[in-house]
């Protein structure tokens, strides 16, 4: 079996991968804020240990708020340090299905007057049939939707799909300046361009 054809057997599995890490991926900012709540919570009570006689004075209020800021400051500190640094997104939900970006697929944009013509190239898939699924971006040039999960930033292809074809070219006809295109490799047990999911996309390219 190829590489291809256990990543299709796979898929599925992603979904419900993709939960469990998303839910994981909130629990560092939750350690971290109880932390935080702890070590303040056990220096009061060490202060109340070592001085539990001593006669209460009088803070200056200027004092404690600068200690309240401060302490404030803390959580918000090592939460915004948990958080991942943005990166390009390495799987996408297309048909609500979390589907790997592939950057071995190599998508060519050329001009040919008005039109715009897609050829590719991809890793080999073994004895599967393949055949691909040609996305284009809308005006504004966006490809995805992301949206941010207390941390988790989960990203959906936000493009118009253009066709399917089993060649690895496409002629697009005459699209509007600035769009992206994608293009996602595609196979099925039946071999049915009309059904089946899309295994594996590319990263978006520019139309020059």
């Amino acid at each position: 079996m190829s590489a291809f054809e256990q990543l299709l057997v796979v898929q599925q599995h992603d979904i419900h991968a993709a939960q469990l890490s998303h839910r994981r991926a909130v629990l560092p900012e939750r350690t971290a804020l109880h932390e935080a709540e702890a070590e303040v919570s056990t220096l009061g009570a060490r202060l109340t240990a070592r001085w539990p006689n001593r006669k209460a004075r009088s803070l200056d209020r200027r004092l404690v708020w600068s200690l309240a800021a401060g302490l404030a400051v803390v959580p918000l500190a090592i939460v915004a340090l948990a958080r991942p640094i943005d990166t390009p997104a390495r799987a996408i939900v297309l048909g609500e299905i979390l589907t790997p970006v592939d950057d071995q697929i190599d998508v060519a944009v050329r001009a040919n007057g008005e039109a715009r013509e897609l050829s590719w190239t991809h890793p080999g898939t073994g004895p599967s049939d393949v055949f691909y699924r040609v996305y284009r971006s809308d005006l504004d040039g966006a490809d995805l939707d992301c949206a941010d999960h207390e941390g988790a930033s989960e990203c959906r292809l936000d493009m118009v799909l253009l066709g399917t074809t089993r060649e690895p070219r496409w002629r697009d006809g005459s699209p509007p300046p600035g769009v992206r295109y994608r293009v996602g490799v595609a196979a099925n047990s039946r071999n049915d361009e009309n059904a089946g999911d899309v295994a594996t996309i590319s990263e978006p390219v520019e139309s020059p």
